[in-house]
């Protein structure tokens, strides 16, 4: 009762002080109800309602006696259908100031429909769903609905995962791959489309190596067959052609690069030719680290469609100006002929030979036509007078075509061109053609050079099939047409190019190409703009075909076409704007890694002086970066030095030659001639700042250095035919110790220079190899006009006719940085000169006499004596072929003995090297065609060429050895004869002598005995047995004695003593004053004897 007497009074307390409030505050009180009396919120929430927090300055909160279905802040979350429809009250509190109201709002909610209310049920289940994969490696295994409701999975990498949640794992090379799963829902509820979804992210890891190789196959099929399904396999339009597949990467093959290429790229054929069939195989490689495997390789035929047939839609007549000093061509015009409405220009070849007469002999050439063809045809006639090699050298024997395979011929070669327009091809029967039809230059650029000796190689020639390169041959009515680039390319000659902007046609020589004044002078046309399609295509299939067959570095590569080597860049090269196409050409000459090709001129159809030809370091290939190094950074001191320095008080000469002009030869010949008035010694010839020049004024430069016959080796990399020119100079040779120092800088004409001096064991080389550069240069008008500088086909080459385009090493290594104190150039020399072998040779020479064969061999009768082999043969000897059996034996017994030092002999410029799989018995030195030295050799002997000289080297050192073979025939009797009829002077008159039956029988008085006339008989006579013209008594024999003749004797009669000194008369005196009866001699000629009877008769008086 207490209890609730306490509760009762702190109730009426609490009532007490609120009304003591209340009446304490009655204005805001009313004040605030006042305000609030009209307030009110929607009865009814379907939705999210609105509770504001303020009203008329009141402030307003609000509490929820149900907040998960309408919450303070008017949020509605219907109940479910199942839960059925609730009432909410919602409290508001309004205060204004100090004082506070509470107002209560019943709101309905609605339960939401049944169909709503299992949506909202599935979508929370959905999103509680938890996807049960991170790194996978087989098939997932997806549920087709949540709660019941259908769902759907998506792939965003369908290869590697698909919708079903199969897993394709990729392959090794491309690692993991993510993928990305979208699980999606959707259902009609109330007529409203509901659709909720969510991502998963997921990494499939790859096979291993040993399962990605063995699947490659299957999988790249696959993928190949969905790619050409899209592309068709007959086109007449590049392809696009995947590099990797699942990052293993995928190379393609073509049997015709030409029609369609590595990379996708299509030449049409042409119409004549029909389409062509091209097997493309796909090959997909692996690298383990030890070598390349062949993974997959898939095979596709693909058929590309030919081109529309030519036809001449326009003709026009250009005209024709020469800017040539090296040529007197004359003005005129030519028509040109324009295929398709196209803009490549074609010619007919009589007119354009017509057109040229002055660069080249028009009017000596023949042109034949027949049956569609057309035949070119120089007769060449060497003549003394005129003559002149490639290198423009008189060759004054008239050699010149005139020996083949060491065989003589007769001196008139023919040189033709047929250009058959039924077959669509070019045969050439020499490449020679090219420059044989040259007019002489104005400059003679080979004075005071002859030819000694030529040996030409020649091809069978070659056949240029012009379909494989998309050019046709285009008969039109009466005209022989093929374009115009490639008739200047058959048909101008060596050095001079008609070049054709569109609007003119202008000729130049080689020598002018690289002048401002001729690039403007090309370049002025009306045909700016961008490149025609056809012209385009006309040059990237003309670029190819000029680099395959008239490119001299082709010989050195492993390139069969340089469609694959040009492939890389062809996509700039059929770019229609004109920068990116010369930039194309011009990139692709530098990537050739060769300092003679070079792009010399944009082309027309922009202004050149807006073309950016600047080299940059990236963009050089490493021969040409070491080139560029050493020219730029490494040798700036040295090359601009005096050009002669002495050193060592002036026992050593450094003599630079920087180029090879017209002035060089006179220069070095007056630097040497200072040198020696100071007494040099040494003299180093430096080339190592030497870039080339004209091989003309090489080789005469090269006479200061040496009296032998210059050897001048090539190949030509068109045909292969071989050609050895030997040239002499009217220069006489400098007596100095020579080196050479050379650099990557020393390139071209320096190189042969280089080499030359190598080959004939001139002087050491110092230094670092030089760059190369085994080619001449030439030009290559591009129907685009652009014009590319690259090396010629005749290509310089060594002894064994091997390419000498990647330098000639040396002998002495002194790096180039090196070279700007010279101190360490003549150290090195030094070091080397230590170091020298003593020079073996000369004992080899003798030793390979004694050299013992197996089975034991045995001269005939030989002699050697001051690096001679001299040997005597009779008719029987020649005939058992004994001469050649003992030059082979000796020669192989050179390199045979013990102690030999003999690397390589030389005779008349050939070099012969030792075959070690050689089976002869005696020599087996070979040349690089594989004639043998001694087949050469007795060959010259029975041609009667005198003494043969072979020069032996060992690397450093070389020694001349003469083989002299003599064929002696038995005269000992005549010679018996006519010694008595030898003439003195003063004459000499013998006594009463009588010789018959080889008995030389005289008949003297006492008086003619006091007078000593039989002693003086006896030795004018034998005497006369060596004096006489044809004698070939070697010794005579007496008494066991031999007497030799003393060339150093002063006897006015005989000479002949033995090897203590006494005459052979006074002992033959001696023995007649002993009463010894007839005197018996024995006449030796090395291989024949005689007896010779001497009879002394005295006659007493009456």
């Amino acid at each position: 009762m207490r209890k609730v007497i306490m509760s009762f009074v702190l109730l009426l307390a609490t009532f007490v002080f609120a009304a003591c409030t209340i009446e304490a505050l009655p204005r805001e009180q009313n004040l605030l109800r006042d305000l609030i009396a009209d307030f009110e919120i929607p009865a009814v929430a379907l939705e999210n309602i609105t509770l504001p927090d303020s009203y008329e300055d009141v402030a307003i909160s609000w509490s929820s006696d149900m907040p998960d279905v309408l919450s303070e802040s008017g949020v509605v979350v219907r109940p479910f259908y199942q839960e059925g429809d609730v009432t909410v009250t919602l409290t508001a509190t309004f205060t204004l100031g100090d004082v506070s109201l509470e107002k209560s709002f019943p709101v309905y909610v609605q339960a939401l429909s049944e169909g709503l209310s299992d949506w909202l049920l599935f979508v929370e289940a959905f999103h509680s769903y938890a996807f049960p994969y991170t790194e996978v490696d087989s098939h997932l295994e997806l549920p087709e609905s949540i709660a019941g409701q259908p769902v759907q999975w998506t792939s965003n990498r369908q290869a590697t995962v698909t919708n079903a949640g199969e897993v394709t794992q990729p392959l090794y090379f491309s690692g993991s791959t993510s993928v990305r799963m979208t699980l999606v829902a959707e259902r009609q509820v109330e007529g409203e489309n509901k659709v909720v979804w969510r991502e998963f992210s997921l990494t499939v890891l790859p096979l291993d190596l040993e399962a990605s190789l063995s699947i490659i196959p299957e999988r790249l099929e696959t993928f190949l067959d969905d790619h050409f399904m899209m592309t068709g396999t007959e086109i007449d339009y590049d392809i696009p052609l995947p590099t990797s597949f699942q990052g293993f990467p995928i190379t393609w093959e073509t049997s015709n690069i030409a029609a369609l290429s590595p990379g996708g790229y299509v030449g049409l054929p042409l119409a004549g030719d029909g389409p062509e069939v091209v097997t493309l195989s796909a090959v997909a490689s692996y690298d383990d680290g030890e070598e390349i495997l062949e993974v997959a390789r898939l095979v596709y035929e693909i058929t590309v469609l030919p081109r529309d047939a030519k036809l001449v839609t326009e003709t026009v007549s250009l005209p024709f100006t020469s800017i040539a000093d090296e040529y007197i061509v004359e003005e005129g015009e030519l028509a040109v002929y324009y295929m398709n409405n196209g803009s490549v220009p074609y010619v007919d070849i009589a007119d354009f030979i017509a057109l040229i007469e002055g660069a080249i002999v028009s009017q000596e050439l023949e042109i034949i036509v027949e049956d569609g063809v057309v035949t070119v045809r120089y007769t060449y006639v060497a003549s003394e007078e005129e003559d002149v090699d490639e290198n423009g050298i008189e060759d004054e024997e008239g050699l010149l075509g005139a020996e083949e395979n060491g065989e003589e011929e007769p001196e008139v070669t023919i040189y033709e061109l047929i250009a058959d327009f039924n077959e669509n091809t070019v045969f050439v029967n020499r490449y020679g053609f090219f420059s044989a039809i040259a007019e002489a230059t104005q400059t003679d650029f080979g004075q005071d050079l002859f030819v000694i000796d030529y040996i030409f190689n020649p091809s069978e020639g070659v056949t240029f099939d012009l379909g494989a390169y998309r050019m046709e041959l285009v008969q039109h009515e009466d005209k022989f047409l093929m374009q115009f680039h490639l008739a200047n390319l058959f048909f101008t000659g060596s050095m001079f190019d008609v070049y054709y902007n569109g609007d003119a046609l202008i000729g130049v020589d080689t020598y002018q190409i690289s002048a401002l004044e001729t690039i403007e002078t090309l370049n002025e046309t009306t045909k700016r703009g961008t490149v025609p399609y056809d012209m385009l295509d006309a040059t990237y299939h003309f670029l190819n075909f000029t680099f395959d067959h008239f490119f001299g570095l082709k010989i050195a590569s492993e390139i069969e076409t340089y469609y694959e080597f040009f492939e890389a860049r062809r996509s700039g090269f059929m770019s229609s704007g004109a920068s990116t196409h010369y930039n194309a050409v011009f990139r692709s000459a530098i990537d050739l890694d060769d300092l003679h090709t070079d792009l010399r001129h944009p082309g027309y159809f922009m202004d050149f002086r807006n073309f950016d030809g600047r080299l940059f370091w990236e963009y050089l290939a490493p021969r040409t970066t070491r080139f560029f190094q050493a020219f730029q950074l490494e040798l700036p001191g040295h090359c601009n030095a005096p050009r002669v320095r002495y050193f060592n008080n002036d026992t050593i000469a450094l003599v630079r030659i920087s180029g090879f002009n017209v002035d060089t030869p006179d220069q070095f010949r007056d630097d040497l001639t200072a040198a020696q008035n100071r007494g040099v010694e040494t003299v180093i010839v430096d080339v190592s700042c030497n870039t080339g020049g004209i091989i003309g004024t090489m080789l005469q430069t090269l006479g200061y250095m040496t009296d032998e016959p210059l050897p001048y080796h090539s190949v030509n990399a068109g045909d292969g035919a071989t050609t050895t020119a030997y040239y002499g100079t009217n220069n006489e040779a400098f007596d100095f110790d020579w080196y050479l120092l050379t650099s990557p800088v020393t390139y071209s004409a320096a190189n042969l220079f280089a080499s030359m001096v190598r080959e004939l064991g001139i002087a050491p080389i110092v230094g670092e190899q030089s760059s190369g550069g085994a080619s001449s240069i030439t030009t290559n008008f591009l129907p685009s006009g652009a014009i590319v500088i690259m090396s010629s086909p005749n290509v310089l080459a060594d002894a064994n006719y091997e390419s000498i385009e990647f330098g000639i090493p040396v002998d002495i290594s002194v790096p180039a940085v090196q070279f700007g104190q010279f101190s360490n150039v003549l150290a090195a020399i030094a070091e080397y000169e230590a170091s020298l072998p003593v020079n073996a040779l000369p004992d080899n020479v003798l030793d390979a006499l004694d050299y013992v064969y197996d089975p034991a061999y045995e001269y005939g009768h030989v002699v050697l004596e001051n690096n001679t082999f001299t040997g005597t043969y009779s008719l029987e000897d020649l005939d058992a072929g004994r001469p050649m059996n003992d030059i082979a034996r000796y020669l192989g017994a050179l390199y045979r003995h013990d102690g030999s030092t003999v690397e390589n002999i030389a005779y008349e410029g050939v070099v012969y090297a030792w075959n070690e799989d050689g089976t002869l018995v005696g020599s087996n030195w070979e040349d690089a065609e594989g004639n043998t030295l001694v087949s050469v050799i007795v060959a010259a002997w029975l041609a009667e060429e005198g003494p043969i000289v072979l020069t032996l080297h060992d690397g450093l050192h070389t020694l001349d050895l003469t083989f002299e073979l003599v064929v002696l025939l038995d005269t000992l009797q005549s010679q018996v004869q006519s010694a008595l009829d030898y003439a003195y002077d003063p004459a000499y008159t013998y006594g009463e002598v009588v010789l018959e039956d080889n008995t030389f029988t005289g008949h003297y008085t006492l008086e003619d005995i006091d007078a000593g006339l039989p002693m003086n008989d006896i030795a004018r006579y034998l005497g006369a047995l060596y004096r006489q013209e044809g004698s070939t008594v070697h010794h005579i024999e007496y008494d066991g004695i031999v007497y030799a003749w003393n060339e150093d004797g002063t006897l006015v009669g005989s000479n002949w003593e033995d090897a203590e000194g006494n005459t052979l008369v006074s002992v033959i005196v001696a023995a007649w004053l002993a009463e010894e009866g007839p005197i018996v001699l024995t006449l030796h000629d090395g291989l024949h004897t005689l007896d010779l009877t001497f009879v002394i008769s005295v006659v007493l008086p009456d």
